[in-house]
């Protein structure tokens, strides 16, 4: 990789040259039936303060059938077709950074536009910091247009918010190093949620690991249209994420973050423990009074987290809408286990999708 030297903002931008790595980076955006959310993607990609000489960009398609491939193309984009029995976000993004050329692979969703000036910081940083990747924050665009909107938005700003420095989990949008996916051996793609942690932990024990920047990668744009939607997305990623931990629990090392050395099943000890108190004491109103206990004290757990990440008061309501979001990715935790138990594959091992329109970037 090469010194940093005074590059040019694109013409039309205006503004003072920057100070930034002459580095080439391909840019790998995954979708399928994205629509307008994929022209918001690729336009978000074309406007980026880095230079374009610079830039190679790729358009991994999973089997769209509305225009995706058309308006990649249109867009400047390489297009690749991403077929597979079992369709999933981590093998079309795997596709997409073997088939790049670059030192430095920039991962997005085509339902996220990024920041224009994300790209230029992170190349800078990944380059001064000495790390594999570097991540950041998410932003849900209309985050306050109704409930289900705010309810992921909370997700991006509490769950997946951290303090600058040492990551875990690099998210669907990275700057991530060729090397680096090259020594871990890329995504594991028969992921079909958690994949994002799994190559985030892969990293951090042998490739250099992730690095959270306190700055805005992308807008995300869910299309979320329903509660049902939001419920079989969050069932799907908690069971998944339960089936990962599980299959590598036995082995999992101690300086595993927590929430990936807990099963599901723990999780619920201590609200049950709190139910089978009351019952023991008072019968079914002593059930009902330790189910009820449980319930606030979960709430005041998710109230104290978005204080201690905002530095501010919560709001009620903002802790309920965190506090079910956890609940239902919880609930496909033990779904998985459930069904583990009685040995019985559920719909999530046979089929990815979420969306009752079979759109999305991460099916």
């Amino acid at each position: 990789m090469t010194a940093a030297r005074l590059i040019p903002l694109p013409e039309g931008f205006g503004g003072s040259p920057f100070k930034l790595p002459c580095e080439t980076v391909s840019v790998v955006v995954i979708g399928r039936n994205e629509g307008k959310r994929l022209t918001k993607c690729l336009e978000a990609v074309n406007r980026m303060r880095y230079p374009a000489t610079l830039l190679e960009k790729i358009y991994v398609d999973s089997e769209s059938n509305d225009r995706s491939v058309e308006q990649a193309a249109e867009a400047g984009f390489k297009v690749l077709s991403y077929r597979a029995a079992f369709r999933t976000a981590a093998g079309a993004r795997d596709l997409g950074w073997r088939a790049s050329g670059s030192d430095l692979v920039l991962f997005l969703d085509g339902d996220c536009a990024v920041d224009p000036d994300f790209l230029r910081h992170a190349v800078s940083c990944i380059l001064d910091k000495r790390v594999s990747a570097i991540c950041g924050r998410i932003r849900e665009v209309r985050a306050n247009s109704c409930a289900k909107r705010r309810t992921l938005a909370l997700h991006w700003e509490i769950n997946r918010t951290a303090q600058p420095g040492w990551s875990y989990y690099t998210g669907g949008c990275a700057l991530v190093k060729r090397t680096a996916l090259v020594e871990v051996g890329g995504f594991n793609v028969e992921l079909a949620a958690t994949e994002n942690t799994d190559l985030g932990w892969r990293l951090t024990k042998s490739a250099g690991g992730v690095w959270f920047v306190d700055r805005t990668i992308a807008d995300h744009d869910s299309g979320v249209q329903s509660w049902s939607e939001l419920f079989r997305r969050n069932i799907r990623n908690g069971y998944w994420f339960e089936r990962y931990n599980a299959d590598r629990r036995p082995t999992t090392e101690t300086d595993a973050p927590a929430e990936m050395r807990t099963s599901a099943g723990w999780k619920a000890a201590p609200g049950l423990a709190a139910v089978l108190f009351g019952a023991a004491l008072a019968g079914p109103g002593g059930a009902t009074f330790g189910l009820g206990a449980a319930a606030a004290a979960s709430l005041w757990k998710r109230m104290r987290k978005i204080r201690r990440v905002r530095g501010t008061s919560a709001d009620v309501t903002d802790g309920l809408l965190l506090a079910y979001y956890d609940f239902t990715v919880w609930c496909g935790g033990l779904r998985y286990l459930a069904e583990r138990a009685v040995g019985i594959p559920g719909a999530f091992q046979t089929s990815a999708d979420w969306r009752s329109t079979g759109e999305g970037s991460a099916p």
